[in-house]
């Protein structure tokens, strides 16, 4: 079951976008290798937000250029996240009446809710993504089963022996399918993660191939976490749509 609740009512959407505006909400979007991009308000008329770069006190206004590899187009793709008290929510849409320092977003075809600030959970495996870490000492690669931006859940190999509760680990979440891995659209997450329970076989008809484990982050930082956050909302955006 999926964690994002599609916002549909024009009600709520006019609530949380007022809401967002007036309190200066903190906006986020993502561009290659998952760096985040602070993004701020400067206009709403009705479901649509005219959004620009953040602006530092005493600078002047950025231009888009700045910081999108090439140029941000209209029709193109984009993602944000709305960080609010009550949660947070991804606006879906494709661009339009970009400028040399704004562009909009329509919220009304497109508003999820994350149903749990930092606990929404998404199933990963059939991505082939990745926690490359060292296990006694040994390195290891973690198929991930399944990713939300307080934990994960991998396959633990049965030759790396019994997975203890409490152990904390570190590494580095690879978040990109393979073949963008080394490239510009690569994503990952430096992790520290500590073991909160085996649930034994992942299995029960291939035993052999390890256990489910699920891990808890530690301190993760506000980047990494909005890498893992972005990474969890584009895996969800390839099984359920857009729209």
């Amino acid at each position: 079951m999926s964690d994002f609740a599609a916002v549909t009512s024009p009600d709520e959407i006019s609530r949380i976008l007022k809401i967002a505006q007036t309190d200066k909400a903190e906006i986020h979007c993502e561009v290659s290798r998952g760096k985040s991009i602070p993004l701020e308000i400067r206009g709403l008329h009705g479901s649509s937000l005219v959004l620009g770069l953040k602006k530092q006190a005493g600078t002047l206004v950025p231009l888009l250029s700045t910081v999108f590899p090439g140029d941000l187009k209209a029709g193109g793709p984009m993602e944000v996240v709305i960080s609010l008290v009550d949660g947070q929510y991804a606006i879906r849409d494709v661009v339009a009446d970009v400028s040399m320092t704004t562009f909009t977003l329509n919220a009304g075809r497109s508003l999820l809710k994350l149903q749990r600030r930092s606990d929404f959970r998404v199933g990963v495996r059939p991505d082939d993504l990745r926690f490359k870490t060292k296990i006694d000492g040994v390195d290891a690669s973690l198929l991930l089963l399944d990713l939300s931006a307080g934990g994960m859940r991998v396959l633990w190999p049965l030759p790396f022996g019994p997975a203890h509760e409490g152990a904390v680990l570190t590494g580095r979440l690879l978040l990109s399918p393979p073949l963008e891995r080394g490239s510009d659209l690569e994503k990952s997450a430096d992790v520290a993660a500590v073991i909160v329970r085996d649930h034994g076989a992942e299995s029960s008809i291939r035993p052999q191939d390890g256990n489910a484990v699920s891990f808890k982050f530690q301190n993760l930082g506000q980047d990494d976490s909005r890498t893992i956050l972005f990474a969890c909302l584009s895996v969800h955006r390839s099984r359920y749509g857009s729209r």
